[in-house]
């Protein structure tokens, strides 16, 4: 050992507590490398011998946000300037593990280098920085293969076939592991209620997740009405729908930029699922997965979702690969046609066999990932891994943005004394369906929007309010939107109204849910209300309201002005 490593090891020693400490760089270029060195952390948990550090990388276009991303969790960070004046003074580390091909590893050798796909499959074509070219994405480039201390993984001997045909210098340097995102996403099925609690969906909502890579071929850029068009077609009462970007979309635009071009999606009653650590409790949660040609598509189908190409560009697929096969094996969504239709098919005719056939092609070591990069990890650095076996640990509960959802149109259809509702976010493009039907806007108080609120033809406080202060909450919301036809307030019981329309003489009515819980909101309830006056119905007496999967029965009378 030369005198700087020595002087090195005392120092740690005097610091630390202990001189035999082994060092681990953890190499990344941007937030989707970080995303995937971040799952594998649980490797090194509880050895005090060793230290891990992540080393921030230059020349990616997306590197905005990689640094804070790292110490937002915890980690510290050093740039590579810093890292290359550590390898001269002879403190460099013993490992290096990154999930960037792109780093230039030639000033590291000969410390031992494994490189991790951050995605999965190396199916995507990918331009180059200067833009002047393409590359194959998740292939370290020849001259640093060929220095013969650099070790990639792939996650099945077909993959490694591919990486020889692309590289001859991969030869015997290839090592296939598991998948962290796929056994991540399989042992936290279990947890699946409760991811969809937190997304505000039960037995009787469907969750539908969206889901866009970066660039070309991605489905935002393909398809920039996506959000909207399945807003638009999917009932809110029955749906909700979540989108998840990958994290290269959030380096380029930052979470501000994302806020704002998504703010339409997000007012209308989409969710955005805060990356990079929560998607995977997205697709355990789903009901219906559509993405495009980025891996979360194939690890939806891989974990049983119905799963659909929203947009698939044959331009941005390498051939003979997994996803290029995929194209024929999974649907594709007509984005002209009926949404609603398209993924209720879509998950009543799923077939269950699609997820072991996509397995069997992609992932030759399932649910052994953290325990095979351990033992791949210890053996770099020559010594033992700790006796104690690898935690399972599940998914992180989602976090996400969205906002409340204030106005709703609602398409009311009335057979006998059944009123049957259905609900979609004000300023969601209708879909066909109903681009020639006959609906009505509600609005709760809360409402910011003036346009919309002086629009509406309900207004409701669904605050349930004292017995004494009905009739002056009532006039008050007259009053303030005489534009309105029916105003309402909640109550114990259910709802009070008073209809007001212009040349018609106002009516009072109080409305009594039959059921032990409310399952209807209020606005639900006077919209029903508002449906049959208008068809000119006696609204006195029992009726039923189906709001979604929820039908309730309602007693209506007359109140004395």
């Amino acid at each position: 050992m030369s005198a700087e490593r020595c002087e090195w090891a005392d120092e740690q020693r005097r610091l630390g507590g202990r001189n035999d400490v082994k060092l681990i760089w953890i190499g990344v270029r941007n937030p989707a490398s970080v995303a995937r060195a971040l799952e594998l952390m649980p490797c090194f948990n509880g050895d005090p011998r060793v230290k891990v550090e992540f080393v921030l990388c230059t020349g990616s276009r997306f590197a905005q946000g990689t640094k804070e991303l790292i110490k937002q969790h915890g980690w510290p960070v050093i740039s590579v300037k810093k890292a290359l004046k550590l390898i001269k003074k002879e403190r460099g580390p013993d490992l290096i593990v990154s999930a960037s091909e792109r780093i230039d590893f030639r000033p590291f050798h000969p410390v031992p280098v494994i490189v991790l796909p951050h995605g999965l499959a190396l199916h995507k074509i990918v331009p180059e920085p200067d833009l002047r070219k393409s590359r194959q994405s998740g292939v370290v480039p020849e001259k640093h293969m060929a220095m013969g201390h650099i070790r990639m993984v792939a996650t099945h001997p077909d993959i490694e076939d591919q990486l020889l045909r692309i590289s001859t210098e991969t030869k015997e340097r290839v090592v296939i592991g598991g998948d962290t995102s796929y056994d991540l996403i399989a042992i936290s099925k279990r947890r699946r209620p409760e991811y969809r609690a937190r997304f505000g969906v039960g037995e009787n909502r469907k969750l539908i997740a969206i889901s866009s890579t970066w660039g070309e071929g991605s489905l935002l850029a393909e398809w920039e009405e996506a959000l909207c068009a399945f807003l638009g077609s999917l009932p809110s009462s029955e749906y909700r729908v979540a989108l998840m970007l990958h994290p290269n979309m959030w380096a380029w635009r930052a979470k501000h930029g994302i806020e704002a071009i998504l703010e339409p999606h997000l007012k209308r009653g989409g969710l955005l699922v805060v990356l990079p650590d929560y998607w995977h409790s997205l697709v355990v949660a789903a009901d219906a997965f559509v993405g495009d040609i980025g891996s979360p598509t194939l690890y939806a189908a891989m974990a049983g979702v119905p799963t659909a190409f929203g947009v698939y560009r044959d331009s941005v697929v390498a051939p003979d690969t997994v996803m290029a096969e995929a194209k024929h094996l999974i649907r594709h969504i007509d984005r002209h046609g009926d949404l609603r239709l398209q993924i209720d098919d879509l998950i009543a005719g799923h077939d269950p066999a699609l997820a072991e056939t996509l397995r069997a092609k992609l992932i030759a070591k399932p649910l052994d990932a953290l325990e095979g990069f351990r033992r791949l990890f210890y053996e770099k650095l020559q010594i033992d891994p700790p006796a104690r076996p690898m935690p399972a640990e599940v998914a992180a509960y989602p976090q996400m943005m969205s906002e409340q959802v204030w106005s709703h149109r609602d398409y009311p259809t009335v057979v006998g004394d059944t009123v049957v509702l259905q609900r979609f976010p004000h300023g969601a493009r209708p879909s066909p369906e109903f681009a020639d039907k006959e609906g009505h806007l509600v609005s709760e108080s809360e409402e910011a929007d003036n346009h919309a609120i002086e629009n509406a033809s309900v207004v409701v406080n669904p605050s349930a309010c004292e017995s004494d202060e009905i009739e002056g909450q009532l006039a008050r919301l007259r009053d303030d939107w005489p534009g309105s036809k029916l105003v309402g307030v909640g109550s114990e019981e259910g709802c009070e109204l008073l209809f007001h329309a212009l040349g018609r003489p106002a009516e009072r009515f109080s409305v009594k849910v039959l059921a032990r819980k409310l399952l209807v909101p209020v606005s639900a309830l006077a919209s029903a209300v508002h449906s049959l006056i208008l068809r000119a119905r006696d609204v006195v007496g029992r009726f039923v309201v189906r709001f979604g999967k929820h039908s309730v029965a309602l007693l209506v009378t007359r109140v004395a002005l």
